[in-house]
C-alpha cells in the first residue's frame, strides 16, 4: 500500500448554493420537507434523485434539478424511496398498505411495478438503459438480481457461506453491489461472468454503490470502525471525509461522469445530501465543512480481509432494514 497524496481544503456550506473551490463545484442538498434527513442517492446529468423523513418517519422520493426540488411518490403508496437514475427513468421501491415492498421504474409519465418472481418483496437500486439491477428476498435469503424488461437474471456471488448478495448500481452492463459473508461486507464488481472483490485497505467492511464507466463509488468502515467515502478507479482509493460528521461518516452513492452524490451525518446527527464535480480521475476533494483532508491510496485488491459486519447500514440511503436479514 502507498499513500500518493494528500490535501487540505476548506469551503462553507450553503443550501442548496454552488460554492466555487478551486475546480470543483459543492452543492449541499437538505429537502424542504425533510424533518429526519436529507439523502442524495442517484445522480445522470443534471438531474439528482434521493429521499427525505418526513414527519411521520417516512421515506419520500424526491427529483432535484436546477435548483428546484419536486417531489415523487408512487401513486396511491405509503412511502416511497428513488434509488437510481439515468436519463428520464428512474427506480426504487414503495410500501402499499399491505407493508409490501415492491420496486418499481418511473420514466416521468408511467410507472411500472417491478416484482422479482421468485422474491417476497423487491428492491430495485440502479438502472442503465434497459438494465435495472436490485435484489430481493427469497426462501434462501437476499440475492441481487438484473433485469432487462423481459428476464430476470439472479445474482449471487460466488464465496461460499456467502450471507446475501445485493446489487446497487449498473453502468452499460458492469454492475457494482456488496455481499455479506462471515458477518462482513464485502464489495463487489460484475461484468459477464467474472466477479471481483472490491476491500478498500485498512478496512473492516466495504460497500459499492455506483458506478459509471470505470469510477465506482462507496464507502467503507475503518479498522477503528469510521466510516468513509470513496472513490476508486484503476487500482486507485481515494477517501471521502468530512470533518466532525460523527461515527457513520460520509457516504458516496452515486456517480455521474464527475459527478458525485452522497450524504453525510452532522455533528448534531442531522443527515444532508450533497454533490462535488470533481475535475480529474485523482483530484477528488471533499469540502463539506472546514477543513478537507484527503488521502488518495493506491492499492491491488489480493485477498479478502478479515473483519465483522455493520449492521443497518443500508437504511441510510432508504433502504429498509430488511436488507440485512441474510439466510
Amino acid at each position: 500500500m502507498k499513500i500518493v497524496g494528500a490535501v487540505t481544503l476548506a469551503a462553507a456550506i450553503l443550501l442548496g448554493a454552488a460554492i466555487r473551490c478551486g475546480a470543483m463545484n459543492i452543492v449541499t442538498l437538505n429537502a424542504p420537507q425533510a424533518v429526519k434527513g436529507t439523502y442524495a442517492v442517484g445522480i445522470s446529468g443534471p438531474t439528482i434523485v434521493g429521499n427525505f423523513y418526513d414527519a411521520a418517519n417516512l421515506s419520500q422520493g424526491f427529483v432535484y434539478c436546477g435548483g428546484a426540488y419536486s417531489p415523487l411518490r408512487y401513486p396511491g403508496s405509503v412511502s416511497t424511496s428513488v434509488l437510481g437514475v439515468s436519463g428520464a427513468d428512474m427506480v426504487g421501491y414503495y410500501v402499499d398498505s399491505a407493508n409490501t415492498y415492491h420496486g418499481f421504474e418511473y420514466d416521468g409519465a408511467r410507472w411500472t411495478t417491478l416484482d422479482n418472481p421468485g422474491g417476497n418483496y423487491t428492491i430495485a437500486t440502479g438502472v442503465s438503459g434497459s438494465d435495472v439491477v436490485g435484489y430481493f428476498s427469497g426462501p434462501n435469503g437476499l440475492k441481487g438480481f438484473r433485469y432487462d424488461g423481459a428476464n430476470w437474471t439472479t445474482l449471487t456471488t460466488p464465496p461460499l457461506g456467502s450471507q446475501a448478495t445485493i446489487a446497487e448500481g449498473v453502468s452499460d452492463g458492469k454492475i457494482v453491489g456488496y455481499y455479506i459473508a462471515q458477518d462482513r461486507l464485502h464489495g463487489f464488481f460484475y461484468q459477464g461472468a467474472s466477479y471481483t472483490t472490491l476491500d478498500a485497505p485498512n478496512s473492516i467492511s466495504t460497500a459499492a454503490y455506483g458506478i459509471w464507466g470505470g469510477r465506482i463509488v462507496g464507502d467503507f468502515q475503518d479498522l477503528a470502525g469510521a466510516y468513509h467515502g470513496f472513490l476508486y478507479e484503476e487500482g486507485i482509493w481515494t477517501t471521502l471525509d468530512a470533518p466532525g460528521a460523527g461515527p457513520f461518516g460520509t457516504q458516496a452513492y452515486g456517480i455521474s461522469g464527475s459527478d458525485i452524490v452522497g450524504q453525510y451525518l452532522d455533528a448534531a446527527y442531522v443527515n444532508h445530501g450533497f454533490m462535488i464535480s470533481v475535475p480529474e480521475p485523482s483530484g477528488l476533494i471533499l469540502a463539506l465543512a472546514g477543513a478537507v483532508a484527503i488521502a488518495t491510496i493506491r492499492t491491488r485488491i489480493s485477498r479478502l480481509r478479515r473483519a465483522r459486519h455493520r449492521p443497518g447500514r443500508a437504511s441510510t440511503r432508504g433502504l429498509p432494514d430488511l436488507a440485512f436479514q441474510g439466510n
